[in-house]
């Protein structure tokens, strides 16, 4: 998602949170503790400008 909204320039803001589980039932929690790979994220960020 990143990838196919940042090439098109449609990212404009960013909830740059990690989370726990799944769709429907997931939980906010601190960057480091999540699921979700978030240097990776920022790192793609980044590349699509």
């Amino acid at each position: 998602m990143i990838r196919y909204f940042g090439n098109k320039k449609r990212i404009f803001n960013i909830h740059f949170r990690n989370m726990i589980g799944k769709r429907g039932d997931f939980q906010e929690v601190y960057l480091d503790n999540g699921d979700v790979d978030m240097l990776q994220v920022m790192r793609t960020l980044v590349e699509v400008g």
